[in-house]
C-alpha cells in the first residue's frame, strides 16, 4: 500500500463520502424530496398549466397523490391568488424604462377533510429586478419569463416545504369516548 499523503487524502475522502452516503444523508437541495404527512391532495388549479403540473410532480414524488375530488382528499390546497406582476423601477433621463421590479404573488389556505382551515391564508411575494432596454425587447422579455419561473419553483418548494408540516387532527373523524 502506497503511504503517499494525496493518496491517503484521497482515500479519507472516499471513506467519509461513502459513510456519509450509507446512513442515509443528502444535501437538502432544489431537488429534494419531503415526506408529506397525508396521502391526497385537492387543489382549485388544473394540472393542465405548468404550475399545476409541475406542483403535481412535487406531490406525487413525495408520495401522495392530486385527486379531482375534494370528498377524496385528505387536505384541500385553496390558492387564493397566483399573478405575476411588473413595475417600472427606474427610467433613463429621457423617460424610458432602464430597468423592471417583477414580482411573483402566491396566497394559498390549506383545508383538511372536514372543510376546517389548518394553515393559513399564507402569502409568498418574491421579487427580482431585471434590466430593460428596448433595443433587446425580444431579450429582455424571455428573460423576465425566466425570472418568473425560477419564482414560480421557488414559489413551489415553499409550499412543498409547508405541507410536508401540516398537522391534521387525526381525531376529527372518531367519536369522542363515552
Amino acid at each position: 500500500m502506497c503511504h503517499h499523503p494525496a493518496f491517503r487524502g484521497i482515500l479519507i475522502a472516499l471513506l467519509g463520502a461513502f459513510l456519509l452516503s450509507a446512513c442515509g444523508f443528502a444535501l437538502r437541495g432544489s431537488g429534494g424530496s419531503y415526506k408529506l404527512p397525508f396521502k391526497t391532495v385537492y387543489m382549485n388549479l388544473g394540472t393542465t398549466s405548468l404550475f399545476g403540473a409541475t406542483f403535481k410532480r412535487h406531490i406525487e414524488s413525495s408520495g401522495a397523490k392530486i385527486v379531482e375530488d375534494k370528498k377524496q382528499a385528505d387536505i384541500q390546497l385553496e390558492i387564493l391568488d397566483n399573478q405575476r406582476i411588473r413595475e417600472v423601477l427606474s427610467r433613463s433621463t429621457a423617460g424610458r424604462v432602464r430597468e423592471y421590479a417583477l414580482f411573483f404573488r402566491f396566497r394559498f389556505q390549506i383545508k383538511d377533510h372536514s372543510n376546517k382551515i389548518v394553515m393559513g391564508p399564507v402569502e409568498i411575494l418574491l421579487r427580482r429586478t431585471q434590466t430593460y432596454s428596448e433595443s433587446e425587447a425580444y431579450a429582455k422579455e424571455k428573460e423576465a419569463d425566466m425570472l418568473y419561473e425560477e419564482m414560480e419553483n421557488d414559489v413551489m418548494l415553499q409550499l412543498i416545504r409547508r405541507l410536508a408540516n401540516v398537522r391534521l387532527d387525526e381525531t376529527a373523524d372518531k367519536e369522542p369516548p363515552l
